[in-house]
């Protein structure tokens, strides 16, 4: 990403872009980091150069402006993008990332709020809604921004056709992808989705993405796994690259249910396998599965760390009960110590076979809170 070292190079920068368009480089649209040392809005910089315009933002053509655009833009042509109301801009089913972290859109706020928005949000404009955008790129910016309850949201148009999925998913991947990498997870479950509603095919697909169609035919893997086992694998991605996902899906294939797949994938993250290993793991676990009957958890809880899951709670049809913590790191050791001291009481309470469980529970656990 190009550092600008005065308020002219930024301008100069941001001129290079038409609606997304560099004539250097063709579709795309490069970041710029805002001029070093500079405090002023991007407004200001523009005035101070003598081009600010105080002309209405123009409408789509054949329509009228949206009652609440701003009545101001950055540039006559357009080419430094605009200042709108937040409220014209929607987000596209087919932006190219799924997993986006409360942890990141309040990173980006707080950045935001710090010095302003120093990147525009990349947009086009909805046919079905004259005067509306939807976002290409930018959707966390867009995100921090209504997280900040800001009114406005700084611009930039791209000649994307919302109502073509493949078009707009590519767009959007292209100018997401550069900005911040999209994860193997996010790939595979959009691509294979484009695939399942007949809007592209795995060689359509690597075409436009300029990629090997064997390496979509293998990311596409990821859309096999239940919801849940695709946020353990996010919480832990180096863990699961596309070639290990594609050896797990074969579990999926068999029938497994989903904490049974939780379970191996957190055998995974425990054991540091590599990808032999779990190719070796998986053909072994297909006899196991034919011996014994895979349990179903009516209840499953997810333990985190942060954004990583370090263990869980389950219930089962059964009358079982498991609780699983597979590291120590989330607990001190003051509360690590109390953790074992509570599961030491609840075994003995369980082995006495006390009937006011929770009465009989209460008076312990009062009892090893004076004793401690």
């Amino acid at each position: 990403m190009a550092k600008s070292s005065s308020d002219a190079e930024f301008l100069a920068q941001l001129r290079s872009q038409r609606g997304g368009q560099r004539a250097d480089t063709g579709p795309g649209m490069i970041l710029h980091t805002p001029p070093a040392k500079s405090s002023k809005s991007l407004d200001d910089i523009i005035a101070s150069e003598g081009e600010a315009a105080q002309t209405p933002i123009p409408a789509a053509s054949g329509s009228s402006a949206a009652p609440n655009a701003i009545d101001h833009s950055t540039a006559a042509d357009g080419s430094l993008g605009r200042i709108v109301s937040i409220d014209l801009l929607d987000p596209h089913p087919w932006n190219a990332r799924v997993h986006r972290s409360a942890e990141r859109v309040r990173e980006i706020a707080s950045q935001i709020a710090a010095t302003r928005q120093n990147h525009p949000i990349l947009v086009t404009r909805n046919p079905d809604h004259p005067g509306r955008y939807y976002v290409v790129d930018g959707e966390t910016r867009f995100r921090g921004l209504k997280l900040l309850n800001r009114r406005e949201a700084w611009i930039l148009e791209a000649d994307v056709d919302p109502a073509d999925p493949l078009a707009f998913y590519t767009a959007s991947f292209k100018q997401t992808d550069a900005t911040e990498a999209i994860s193997s997870i996010d790939k595979g479950i959009k691509w294979a989705t484009l695939i399942e509603e007949k809007h592209a095919t795995a060689t359509s697909i690597a075409e436009a993405l300029e990629l090997a169609q064997s390496t979509v035919s293998r990311m596409i893997a990821y859309r096999k796994f239940p919801p849940a086992v695709l946020d353990f694998m996010h919480s832990n991605a180096e863990k699961f690259p596309y070639s290990v996902a594609a050896v797990l899906a074969q579990l999926v294939d068999q029938g497994w249910s989903e904490d049974a797949l939780l379970t191996k994938c957190q055998e995974v993250v425990d054991s540091q396998y590599s990808r032999r290993a779990i190719e070796s793991l998986v053909k072994g676990a297909k006899t196991d599965s034919e011996k014994k009957p895979r349990k179903s958890a009516v209840v499953a809880i997810p333990i985190k760390a942060g954004a990583t899951q370090v263990g869980s709670f389950r219930t089962y049809e059964s009358g079982a009960l498991e609780f699983k913590l597979s590291t120590a790191a989330a607990l001190s050791p003051e509360n690590y110590k109390a953790l074992s001291d509570v599961f030491e009481v609840v075994s003995g309470l369980i082995t006495e076979g006390h009937e006011q469980l929770i009465d009989e529970l209460s008076s312990r656990l009062a009892k090893l809170r004076n004793d401690g």
